[in-house]
C-alpha cells in the first residue's frame, strides 16, 4: 500500500510498474486496472480506471494511470491507496 495525495477535482497521472513474485516484469496488455483508496484501513473505495493498452510499455509491466477530475472529486486528503490489475476475462475486485 502507499499514500496518495488528492486535491479535489485535480487530475493526476500515476506511473505504475507490475512484476511477478520473482520480480520479473509482467505483460499487462489488456488488463483491467483498479485503484482502491480510503482515508482509513476500513472499506476502501474501489475505482475502476480502465483497461491497459497493448503497447510496448504494457508488455513490460509499465502503465500510466490517469485520474480525471471526476475521479478525484473527493475531499482533499492523503488516501491509503492499493493498486491491482485483473485479466480482461477475469473480472475485478
Amino acid at each position: 500500500m502507499s499514500m496518495l495525495e488528492i486535491y479535489r477535482g485535480a487530475p493526476k497521472s500515476l506511473a505504475l510498474s507490475f512484476t511477478d513474485d520473482d520480480g520479473n516484469p509482467m505483460n499487462v496488455s489488456g488488463y483491467g486496472v483498479f485503484l482502491a483508496a480510503s482515508q482509513s484501513y476500513v472499506s476502501p473505495l474501489s475505482l475502476y480506471v480502465g483497461t491497459t493498452g497493448n503497447d510496448a510499455a504494457a508488455v513490460t509491466g509499465l502503465i500510466t494511470m490517469n485520474l480525471t477530475t471526476g475521479d478525484t472529486d473527493l475531499c482533499p486528503a492523503d488516501y491509503i491507496a492499493e493498486f491491482s490489475i485483473y485479466p480482461a476475462s477475469g473480472g475485478g475486485p
